[in-house]
């Protein structure tokens, strides 16, 4: 079964970079972990659920999972506006950081989480040997 994307990948966005190192509070992001960590989400979010659908389409017999074909779908209607949403709350918290734009941007956030940890779960349990 062909596997695009790096599991251990996936895991580290969704649970945080193991990195407990603060940022510079002159650097890019101004010490903000939640713009560093949309930005991370930005560049990644994408290319891994892209990973999960065309993964999902090419293993599709093999796996042989409503669960798995229903989540696929989802996140092939669904994604580019998920990253759209994420990317418009980054910005409007980046040029006003108020709580509210924190609040809406953590929320757009979660959105994605949920997708990638739902394609990591299927990924784990489909594309881990069985032992015979």
């Amino acid at each position: 079964m062909k596997q695009f994307i790096n599991i251990a990948t996936v895991l580290i966005l969704l649970f945080g970079f193991g990195c407990t190192k603060r940022l510079a509070p002159g650097g890019v992001y101004q010490g903000d972990q939640l713009l560093f960590e949309a930005e991370q989400m930005t560049l990644d979010a994408y290319k891994i659920l892209d990973s999960y659908v065309t993964w999902e389409k090419e293993n599709r017999a093999l796996i042989n999972s409503p669960a798995v074909q229903q989540s696929a779908s989802k996140v092939r209607a669904n994604a580019k506006s998920w990253i759209a949403t994420m990317i418009a709350m980054r910005n409007a918290y980046a040029t006003n950081p108020t709580d509210g734009n924190r609040d809406a941007l953590e929320k757009s956030l979660a959105v994605l989480r949920v997708a990638l940890f739902e394609a990591a779960k299927y990924l784990a349990q489909y594309s881990t040997p069985k032992p015979q």
